[in-house]
């Protein structure tokens, strides 16, 4: 995706700066270029950011399917007591759980290995 998208940028640029000195000056080329060039930057930042944030979900629910133990705000997640309810990417207290697990529900984000 981010290859496509670094292309269709570039492709973007040259089309423009292509345009004739007539109909825009090179100070407004630069500057809807350097605009680009910004939003091309964030975008990238944005999509590394997300890549990094699925791949560790990713990693916390195989470790958790596979029976290892994950702690979710200072609570012990096992399979025992929570399942996994991959829809939501959380983790929900079993109906059979332990009391002091009842109604307890906790999103991929806050557990950690």
């Amino acid at each position: 995706m981010r290859v496509i998208l670094f292309l269709i940028f570039i492709l973007a640029i040259l089309v423009f700066l292509s345009i004739s000195e007539d109909k825009l000056n090179k100070k407004m080329k630069l500057g809807v270029v350097g605009i680009l060039v910004l939003f091309l930057a964030i975008f990238y930042i944005y999509e590394s950011s997300a890549k990094k944030d699925i791949e560790n979900a990713k990693d916390l629910s195989m470790s958790f399917l596979q029976g290892e133990n994950l702690k979710c705000n200072g609570v012990d997640v096992n399979s025992t007591n929570f399942i996994y309810l991959e829809k939501m990417d959380s983790f929900l207290a079993r109906q059979g759980a332990s009391e002091k697990f009842i109604g307890l529900q906790f999103s991929i984000d806050e557990c950690k290995k």
